[in-house]
């Protein structure tokens, strides 16, 4: 039922359904399009039943907007073998310039332009990119802390050396140490 031959030599097996998912923090929802362009399902679920909402249909593509809460979806239908794409959220015009704003509407507009090859694409880094640009990202927030802690410091040693009576070599010496 959904899938055609394509032409070719390798007599591929490609699925005539297309997916478009808007994905929110803990449901997503889901529009499965038929290749002429009719609406063949349209749902809201989990994010954990997402797949197996597809593999009912055995969609070719599944597209999804580019945000905070794709990536672990992402991940999870690419490594079932899903054909995934995201589209980069401010150019697609379609669903931010909609005057009718709902999940219904943007998950079908996502699966029509996915449908279409007119879906403007968002990179989404490998794994082992992700995870060093996270510890760049932890590394400066670490860096950040320990400046902000030598200035307190400083601070404090020059305030206490200032009420005591302290100067000269001592205070400049621990002023060397925490710079």
């Amino acid at each position: 039922m959904g899938s055609v031959l394509r032409g070719g030599r390798s007599g591929h097996v490609m699925s005539v359904f297309v997916c478009g998912l808007d994905v929110h923090n803990g449901s997503t929802y889901v529009t499965i399009l038929h290749q002429n362009g009719k609406i063949v399902n349209q749902t809201r679920t989990r994010d954990e039943r997402v797949l197996s909402c597809l593999c009912h249909f055995n969609v070719s593509r599944v597209a999804m907007e580019s945000s905070n809460q794709v990536t672990s979806l992402y991940r999870k239908l690419e490594s079932e073998g899903c054909s995934v794409v995201l589209s980069h959220p401010k150019k697609t015009r379609c669903i931010a310039e909609a005057k009718i704003k709902s999940d219904r509407v943007d998950s079908k507009a996502i699966a029509e332009l996915a449908r279409l090859d007119a879906l403007p694409l968002a990179y989404m880094p490998d794994k082992e990119i992700c995870m060093l640009r996270e510890q760049v990202r932890r590394r400066a927030f670490l860096i950040r802390e320990r400046v902000k802690i030598r200035v307190k410091l400083r601070v404090k040693i020059k305030s206490a050396h200032k009420k005591m009576g302290f100067c000269g070599r001592y205070l400049q010496f621990r002023q060397n140490y925490l710079a």
